[in-house]
């Protein structure tokens, strides 16, 4: 462990300092970091290393790069569904007085800069260097790689998490989740890989599973279908239910929509349900978990979760906590400041929905907002891409996106959904205009 800091602090060095002699190189590396290492925030001798203060820096080395030195054009129109997210909440929250204005601008900007800036980046620089998206795509996959096998390692020692403890205790980054986690194996542990978080691994994970089936339908290489296995069991010993529904129906939804419907599709189809009902099935524990997604009481299986009831109670909740500000909510991040005091919501409890969150923050209006980003989400990707299969492959990861946060919350999910949106689409662009030149 004595050489796991140092290596962690060369690595953020490394990159800003090549953000100013080489930024492409430099999101490269930032990606892989975001992965391996999975804290947002370190204090370095001479600079405070956050997601916060890189983006900064690699967007100013972008900027003076891509436009004063080249004179290129900048494309918005990947994130134009995030800018309006954001415009539009920064404007409610005019209206929210429940946490004070300055608590509330100090997180949407923060959420803001961590969402948009890197997402940008990667779109604009995507769509002028195929070898940009390509060394993206190499360092994403040797990085889930790393992550995935040192999850897969640890999986028998109970829930314990030596890396992530050890960077909690090292740098103060917050609660140490794995300690939550070690008792009664296989039915409350959770596996939370290289991130602070459980539910962030696997929100990491699902989006690679969308990422690989595109690769693979895409490419048809046996490298993509193996690690499309290797993350889909890195899901399932996460231990989150959540994240095994939402990432089953996005895969379901890509594979049915992107083939044709006919007896090889639904042959391999079923094969695929047979194989996985039946490696179910020989486990015990495994089987439990897979029965739990259907168990709408919550009181069939020896799985601990949500029951329709609670969920129900907790939706009471948000409607009573807003009651006196239906329309705009309790102010932006109100959430977050509520569980820093409290720790928890006697009836909401951990506010563990994206319904629940965009009520209490931002009411009425901002269900209204999130619907509007929600279209817009799926439209971008029709009036970039032209051939109809693409398209479906990023509906996939939106589909996912939306299930996984309603069953789960919004925990700083935006920033990395947001990551995994631009460069997937930038990778279908470029594969587009590989087979036009074919032509």
């Amino acid at each position: 462990m004595s050489l796991i800091i140092p290596l962690i602090i060369l690595f953020a060095l490394l990159i800003l300092g090549l953000s100013f002699v080489r930024y492409k190189f430099a999101i490269v590396l930032y990606v892989s970091y975001m992965i391996l290492v999975g804290y947002s925030y370190i204090n370095l001798p001479v600079w405070s290393f956050s997601y916060i203060s890189v983006n900064i820096v690699l967007l100013g080395a972008f900027i003076f790069n891509f436009k004063i030195k080249n004179d290129m054009s900048l494309d918005f129109s990947v994130i134009k569904p995030f800018l309006l997210l954001f415009a539009s909440l920064f404007f409610i929250t005019l209206f929210a007085d429940m946490a004070s204005s300055s608590y509330q601008f100090r997180y949407w900007r923060l959420d803001f800069m961590r969402t948009c800036i890197l997402a940008f980046i990667i779109w604009n620089v995507s769509i002028n260097d195929e070898k940009f998206i390509k060394n993206v795509k190499w360092s994403l996959i040797i990085s889930i790689l790393i992550a995935g096998t040192y999850a897969i390692l640890i999986m028998r020692l109970g829930g314990a998490n030596p890396y992530t403890s050890f960077l909690s205790s090292y740098f103060g980054s917050g609660v140490d989740y794995s300690e939550f986690y070690t008792a009664d194996y296989m039915t409350r542990i959770r596996n939370q890989g290289t991130m602070n978080h459980p539910m962030a691994w696997v929100l990491y994970l699902s989006a690679f599973c969308v990422f690989f089936l595109t690769l693979f339908l895409k490419e048809r290489k046996r490298l993509y279908l193996f690690l499309l296995c290797f993350v889909a069991f890195n899901i399932v010993i996460a231990n989150v239910r959540t994240g095994i529904a939402a990432s089953g129906i996005a895969l379901a939804y890509i594979y049915i929509r992107y083939n044709k419907i006919n007896i090889k599709t639904i042959f391999y189809g079923t094969a695929i349900v047979v194989i996985v009902a039946l490696f179910v099935a020989a486990n015990e524990e495994l089987s439990q978990r897979f029965l739990s997604l259907i168990d709408v009481s919550g009181t069939k299986t020896d799985v601990e979760g949500s029951s329709f009831e609670m969920r129900l109670n907790q939706f009471n909740g948000c409607l009573d906590e807003i009651s006196n500000s239906v329309l705009f909510g309790n102010g932006y991040a109100w959430t977050t400041h509520y569980m820093s005091k409290n720790i928890e919501h006697p009836v909401i409890l951990m506010f563990e929905s994206l319904i629940y969150v965009v009520l209490c923050n931002h009411g009425i209006a901002g269900v209204v907002i999130w619907l509007i980003f929600a279209v817009m989400l799926f439209k971008v990707p029709r009036k970039i891409l032209k051939i109809k299969k693409n398209v479906y492959c990023v509906d996939g990861l939106v589909i996912f996106f939306f299930t996984y946060t309603i069953g789960t919350g919004l925990y700083d999910y935006l920033a990395p959904f947001a990551l995994f949106y631009s460069f997937l689409l930038g990778y279908l662009y470029n594969d587009e205009k590989r087979e036009i030149n074919l032509l």
